[in-house]
């Protein structure tokens, strides 16, 4: 890994927890300093962070952690719903394989909901998803799209932070899904997966429009 890789990772796992937020500039010198790096290595780690669809970059004006119209959730939400849903008819087959992992995060996600600490945690259950697909294209633009929701989620909780009991009602809809793998019932494994994400957007954009 380069040096400037180490940075955008570090970048990018701040920018998904939130301490970077929808429109923030980010300045290189500043990151420069911050992260004890030359002001090139920070250019290079704004770069791959832009690829991963992170930041965005504007003309004489700098790079800002990405923002997004109503237009633009819906289509990153329309497009989650169809790359995850190809992922799935490839892992399908091969669930059981990746049935434990994927419980283990659901688990991890309740014991988490107890003390209010779910987080982004329940991020890692739609990734394995896209790793066991076995399709490196399709986990490449499944990865970005989540980076993406990550922005909007934080985005989410500062508005409308959500309860423990909606934070509950996500984990039982992916323990639901998680059976639906089980079962290898890919029908009913898309019908879950795309009613969720469209609530998921559905709600967002009533946030977004008030």
């Amino acid at each position: 890994m380069t040096l400037a890789e180490s940075v955008a990772g570090a970048l990018g796992d701040a920018i998904r927890r939130g301490d970077y937020l929808s429109g923030e500039r980010l300045a290189e010198l500043h990151l420069a300093h911050e992260m004890n790096v030359s002001q090139n290595t920070a250019r290079d780690a704004l770069y791959l962070l832009e690829q991963q669809g992170l930041v965005t970059k504007v003309a004489r004006q700098g790079v800002f952690v990405r923002t997004y119209d109503s237009d633009e959730i819906a289509e990153v939400y329309a497009l989650w719903s169809s790359v995850e849903s190809l992922a799935l008819n490839w892992m399908l087959p091969l669930a059981r394989n990746v049935q434990k992992q994927l419980q283990q995060v659901i688990d991890e996600a309740r014991q988490r909901n107890q003390t209010g600490q779910t987080g982004m945690l329940l991020f890692d259950f739609h990734r394995q998803i896209g790793q066991a697909a076995g399709k490196p294209q399709t986990l490449a633009l499944l990865k970005n799209l989540l980076n993406q929701v990550q922005i909007l989620e934080n985005m989410r909780q500062r508005r409308a932070p959500r309860t423990r009991e909606q934070f509950a009602e996500q984990i039982d809809t992916h323990q639901d899904l998680l059976e639906t793998m089980k079962r290898k019932d890919l029908t009913a494994a898309h019908t879950t997966l795309r009613a969720f994400i469209q609530a998921e957007c559905e709600s967002l954009l009533k946030i977004q429009q008030h």
